[in-house]
């Protein structure tokens, strides 16, 4: 979560390291897996050497010019970078800037008006690790907003935009943390874990709604479809705020995918994708995580 006073922890110099030092310190606050912290942490430092090459001494002396500069390095070899290496890099300068203009380090962000290529040919692709980051940041728009980052947290979970409105706090058991998805007529029900970010944005909706059995998510009173175009525009909110918005390959529907694509990468099942999701065909979970599960299963001899 965010801090509840940033300039509390403002660096005594507006020196690179230290600035460099502080939003490392803040990676915390999104419960990152310790894979993504180190890639953070990684392309954080190779960006401070970047910039110290170029001689900048501040982070208010960073500008686009030095960004795409760092964006598009060829790699040690001479070898251009692929779209997603490009991306990565540029989804962890977009984090790091918007730590840095939360503590007042940087006025604006560098990476807003640099366009890369399409980061795949699907018509919906899963977000990555570094985007989730970014995303789980840009909900929490305020320190007291707790609806996005509730409704964020929800997704997170593998809830589809129909599930979310309907969710209270009575389907979730936080000390265990895991919750009672309450499907729909296109989704199952089903338990399903929460992650450690998310356990704690839910606990601080909880704590401003009060009543256990009133929707988390959606305020409104106007039915179904009302609910999941208001949680649709909630999400499509934090990806607009997360830079995002003009990926053509980035709908709300990635953030699913994105869960999807973690249960496949940890059981090799794409039964076990279906499941966590609620789905009920297995070419429509496969087609959602961008998986050619027949492929593999006539390669492998058996299933995938």
């Amino acid at each position: 979560m965010r801090g509840p006073d940033v300039k509390e922890h403002r660096p005594d110099s507006e020196a690179l390291p230290a600035a460099f030092e502080l939003a490392a310190a803040r990676l915390d606050d999104l419960a990152l897996s310790d894979q993504s912290d180190r890639v953070m942490q990684r392309l954080w430092a190779r960006f401070a050497s970047y910039t110290k090459r170029c001689g900048i001494v501040a982070a208010r002396d960073i500008n686009a010019e030095v960004v795409s500069g760092f964006v598009r390095a060829r790699a040690g070899s001479g070898s251009v970078p692929s779209a997603s290496t490009m991306h990565l890099r540029r989804s962890a300068l977009r984090l790091l800037f918007r730590i840095w203009r939360e503590c007042e380090l940087a006025t604006g962000d560098p990476t807003l008006d640099l366009a890369l290529p399409a980061r795949s040919q699907l018509g919906v692709r899963p977000l990555t690790d570094d985007e989730v980051a970014i995303c789980r940041w840009a909900s929490l728009s305020t320190p007291a907003e707790t609806r996005q980052p509730a409704t964020w947290a929800a997704a997170e979970a593998g809830l589809t935009t129909g599930e979310i409105p309907l969710l209270s706090g009575s389907d979730l058991d936080l000390d265990s943390a895991i919750l009672s998805a309450p499907g729909t007529t296109k989704t199952d029900p089903r338990s399903v874990p929460i992650t450690a970010w998310g356990v704690a944005q839910l606990c601080r909706r909880i704590a401003v709604i009060g009543d256990p059995g009133m929707p988390l998510c959606y305020e409104g009173t106007a039915g179904a479809e009302s609910g999941q175009a208001s949680v649709c525009r909630a999400i499509a909110d934090v990806l607009r705020r997360a830079g995002l918005a003009d990926e053509p390959d980035v709908r709300p529907r990635s953030v699913t995918a994105w869960v999807g694509v973690q249960v496949f990468v940890e059981t090799e099942s794409i039964e076990e994708v279906a499941r966590r999701l609620g789905m009920r065909s297995l070419d429509r979970t496969a087609s959602l995580i961008g998986h050619d599960w027949r492929t593999s299963i006539n390669c492998s001899g058996g299933k995938s």
